[in-house]
């Protein structure tokens, strides 16, 4: 039961280099893709970790991040490339999901 718990504590961790700009935010952005890969991997024996570092992510990646945010973005990544670390994301969390309603039946 370490790692689902490693894996929240990483979500949790990779809020802080997400406000600061720059290569901070990017070395956030991998330490959230850490943590949800780590609670992915043990969504269907702990679903709650999996629960919150995937509500921790959306809102780190969305809304945090300084790189990857929507609103006031003053980075110079490209829309396409945003997209693309976003997606990355969400592909992320549907294989958890699904994971676990695969677990359920």
């Amino acid at each position: 039961m370490l790692m689902p718990k490693l894996g929240f504590a990483l979500a949790l961790l990779s809020i802080l280099p997400a406000f600061v700009p720059g290569a901070m935010s990017v070395i956030g952005y991998f330490i959230t893709l850490a943590g949800l890969i780590i609670c992915v991997r043990y969504s269907q024996s702990a679903p709650k970790y999996f629960l919150l570092a995937s509500t921790l992510s959306i809102v780190n990646v969305l809304i945090v991040n300084d790189t990857l945010r929507l609103i006031e973005n003053e980075s110079s990544i490209t829309l396409s490339e945003q997209f693309i670390a976003i997606s990355i994301v969400f592909v992320i969390l549907a294989y958890g999901i699904s994971k676990q309603k695969i677990g359920q039946t």
